[in-house]
C-alpha cells in the first residue's frame, strides 16, 4: 500500500467546452481553471513521486482510497456536523488527483482503478497541521479508511489523502484466486 499526502487547496479537473471567438468567429477550445488546475496536478504528481521513491509503476488493477479536505466556508454552521456536499464535484477532484497519481509514476494509466472511494470533508478543529495516521502496510486498512464518518485522513488543514494499493493486496481477492486455483501473480501485474 502506497500513502500520498499533499497540502493545499484541491482543484477539480476542469472542463472542456468548445466556443466560437468573438473577434475572428472560429471555433476554439476552452478549458476552465486551467492554471489553478495544473498547479494543483503538479503538487500531486511531486508528492507521489517523493511518495514512490523510486519504484517502478504499479501495474495490473489497483484500488483508490481519496480523501479530500476541504477549507470550511464561513457560512457553514460552527456548532454542527457539516460535510462540503456542494460544488466542486468529486469526480472532478478525484480526476485531477488520478491524472497527477500516473504523472508521478503510481501507475501507468488511470484505467488501472478498479475501484475507488472518494470522500470530501471539511477540516477537523484545532491543533497543528496533521498527517494521517500511519495504518502499516495491510491494504485491508484502506478501505476501512474510506467510510463515512471514519475521520482519520481528514487532516485539519486543505489538502488530500491517497491511499494506493495492488487489488491482490487484498485478503478476501487472493482467496477467491485460490479458491479458483489462481495465485496473485496470475493477474497482471499481481504482488
Amino acid at each position: 500500500m502506497l500513502t500520498i499526502v499533499a497540502f493545499g487547496a484541491p482543484k477539480p479537473q476542469g472542463s472542456v467546452k468548445a466556443v466560437v471567438s468573438r473577434s475572428t468567429g472560429r471555433p476554439m477550445v476552452k478549458k476552465d481553471n486551467e492554471k489553478s488546475q495544473n498547479e494543483w496536478r503538479a503538487n500531486v504528481r511531486d508528492e507521489t513521486r517523493r511518495a514512490m521513491g523510486g519504484r517502478d509503476p504499479m501495474q495490473g488493477p489497483v484500488v483508490l482510497v481519496i480523501t479530500f479536505t476541504r477549507d470550511k466556508p464561513s457560512s457553514a454552521p460552527k456548532r454542527k456536523p457539516t460535510w462540503p456536499w456542494q460544488k466542486p464535484d468529486w469526480d472532478k477532484l478525484a480526476r485531477a488527483i488520478s491524472d497527477g497519481l500516473k504523472d508521478g509514476g503510481a501507475y501507468r494509466d488511470d484505467a488501472q482503478v478498479v475501484w475507488a472511494v472518494v470522500s470530501k470533508s471539511y477540516p477537523v478543529p484545532g491543533g497543528p497541521p496533521r498527517e494521517p495516521l500511519y495504518v502499516g502496510e495491510d491494504a485491508a486498512y484502506m478501505l476501512q479508511l474510506g467510510e463515512p464518518g471514519c475521520g482519520l485522513d481528514v487532516m485539519n488543514i486543505p489538502g488530500v489523502v491517497v491511499r494506493l494499493a495492488h487489488l491482490t493486496e487484498f485478503e478476501g481477492i487472493r482467496k477467491q484466486l485460490a479458491e479458483a486455483g489462481y495465485e496473485p501473480k496470475d493477474i497482471a501485474g499481481g504482488c
